[in-house]
């Protein structure tokens, strides 16, 4: 039986872009690492600034703290999808 091989390429994510996206967009801009690391993040960031509004500005110690946890994901989030790629070329 003859074998065909296939190839398959692809880009592998750039850390620096994900930090930088998500260092402007905050969890909007971890969409680029993970649909849902973004998911999750925009939307504990908006519901951060929606407590930012109720308490009159008190809660804004909360938004530095999400976006900070937005980052280490998105760092964490583009290594391992470039382990995996790289993981599955040499498979």
């Amino acid at each position: 039986m003859d074998k065909q091989a296939a190839i398959i390429m692809t880009q592998t994510k750039s850390t620096g872009l994900a930090v930088l996206l998500t260092l402007l967009f905050g969890g909007f801009g971890l969409f680029y690492a993970t649909t849902l690391g973004g998911i999750v993040m925009a939307t504990v960031e908006l519901i951060g600034w929606a407590l930012v509004v109720v308490t009159l500005g008190f809660g804004i110690v909360l938004v530095p703290v999400i976006h900070v946890i937005a980052l280490v994901w998105c760092i964490v989030a583009v290594n391992n999808h470039n382990k995996q790629l790289i993981a599955g070329a040499l498979a």
